[in-house]
């Protein structure tokens, strides 16, 4: 009906065919046209906010999957934003968590020397400190992202599969606490999107219409291993509670929480406690003897590096669920700056307790 309407008149039937062809034509004319008016243009959008878009080349050693004594050096790639005028910027803490040395990249080209300064594992989130400022620092202002709403349109630039400054549109799709998915972060608030993320996206910087950062790339969803259309993203008032307010420092590790299984095969005597994975060089941790893993095996789907220390109090206090968690990063807080945070490790059958400085 809606092709007679537009063109109304009688034929033969020897110029049905042609008839036809002139009406699917015209309606994909109208199709492509209605498509061109409703699209956002979101190029003003891209130049003002994309200097603020770093590069983060990372550096780190681990241990040789064939090899326990001996090391492999790694290279991998992320994404962040300058927050703010003395060289801070917001990533995501699985990308620099436990690296040994980052470059920051400027849309330039230029590199500078990067430090992790502070850092929440449990929602993904840390602040690199820039170790001398470019000429003409372009920053971007947080935003609220209490105040986005779902359906609402946003931009995510990043580095996939390291092609750099990439854009991409997107919506958000839905919000959610982190015990309403499936990962191991347990604080803040995620966003849901289905602009396309991939690999190297981690950590860069999700936009409103406006320009304000409302959100941090953190992780995708995927059977295939790259984008689905389900992407999750810290809010940018997670960030602003977490980090930009008496932040937690940095402590240069990872770990996993002892399972029944883990402790068992370790003999473990105890039921709570956290299997050391990784350390830093020049991490807090790693100053003070803390020793990370060398022999991979797997658990399962799970692959964990074993040999390390277990961390089995900080500041008295058992390393045991979010809520002995959240004591303990109370407790550090009350440690003033230079002065030792006691912790206490199980390594090779011996309870021992060691001194932190907290930088």
């Amino acid at each position: 009906m809606v092709c007679q309407n537009l063109y109304p008149f009688k034929s033969s039937n020897k110029t049905l065919s042609t008839r036809l062809l002139f009406q699917c034509a015209w309606i994909s004319c109208l199709c492509l046209i209605s498509t061109s008016l409703f699209a956002t243009d979101f190029s003003k959008l891209f130049t003002k906010v994309d200097n603020a878009v770093v590069v983060l080349h990372t550096y780190s050693s681990a241990p040789d999957p064939k090899n326990a004594t001996t090391t492999v050096s790694l290279k991998s790639l992320g994404t962040g934003t300058v927050i703010s005028k003395s060289g801070k910027i917001l990533t995501a803490a699985h990308v620099v968590q436990t690296v040994d040395s980052i470059h920051v990249e400027f849309r330039n080209g230029e590199k500078i020397l990067g430090k992790v300064i502070a850092s929440e594992p449990t929602a993904d989130l840390a602040v690199i400190q820039l170790s001398r400022l470019p000429d003409n620092l372009a920053v971007i202002e947080l935003g609220d992202s209490d105040k986005v709403k779902v359906g609402q349109e946003v931009v995510v630039i990043g580095t996939p599969y390291g092609l750099e400054h990439t854009l991409t549109v997107g919506h958000i799709s839905a919000r959610h606490q982190p015990e309403q998915l499936k990962n191991p972060f347990f604080q803040g608030e995620f966003f849901q999107t289905d602009a396309a993320i991939n690999q190297g996206n981690s950590g860069g910087p999700v936009f409103d219409s406006e320009g304000k950062l409302i959100g941090i790339v953190s992780y995708i969803t995927t059977k295939s291993g790259g984008n689905e259309g389900l992407g999750f993203a810290v809010t940018s008032n997670t960030a602003k509670q977490l980090l930009t307010n008496d932040a937690n420092f940095w402590s240069g590790l990872k770990a996993i929480p002892i399972t029944g299984v883990l402790a068992e095969a370790l003999n473990y005597p105890l039921d709570y406690g956290s299997l050391v994975q990784t350390v830093a060089d020049g991490s807090p941790s790693k100053n003070a003897g803390i020793r990370g893993g060398n022999l991979h095996i797997k658990i399962g789907d799970n692959p964990i590096l074993l040999g390390g220390d277990i961390i089995v109090t900080v500041e008295s206090l058992q390393v045991k669920g979010k809520d002995n968690y959240n004591k303990i990063i109370s407790a550090i807080k009350k440690v003033k700056k230079g002065d030792a945070i006691k912790v206490k490790l199980y390594r090779q059958g011996i309870f021992r307790t060691i001194n932190v400085e907290k930088p």
